[in-house]
């Protein structure tokens, strides 16, 4: 019985030695695995921003209604402008040339299209 006492303390002395082994290993490789991976300091808490930010819905309709009034205005100002500084004459011929560049491009439109067709192939 002494010698199996003996030989279950020996054996408890070396399974703690191999446990404290172990246990060191595990520590010195979480300290290299620190020492790896990169860390992240906090220098400033985040808190709850004082006034809710989302688009500024009320400004982008003011805005783009006052665009277009701005818009509307210049238009009908440029087609005053245009009825008061060219006399009848003048805008006679140039709705006329209007009318023939617009046919000009219609028939250079029409030559693209046909030059652009590919031939139909007739089997042999």
């Amino acid at each position: 019985l002494k010698l199996e006492v003996e030989r279950l303390d020996r054996d408890v002395f070396f399974q703690r030695q191999l446990l404290l082994n172990l246990m060191q290993l595990r520590a010195t490789s979480d300290m290299e695995r620190e020492k790896e991976l990169p860390r992240l300091s906090v220098l400033e808490w985040a808190s709850a921003p004082q006034l809710k930010s989302g688009p500024a819905r009320v400004k982008s309709v003011l805005l783009t209604t006052f665009a277009g009034m701005l818009f509307v205005i210049g238009v009908v100002a440029l087609r005053a402008s245009y009825d008061w500084y060219f006399p009848q004459e003048t805008r006679v011929e140039l709705e006329s040339s209007y009318q023939s560049v617009g046919q000009d491009v219609r028939s250079v439109v029409n030559r693209i299209r046909l030059s652009r067709k590919v031939p139909e192939q007739t089997e042999v």
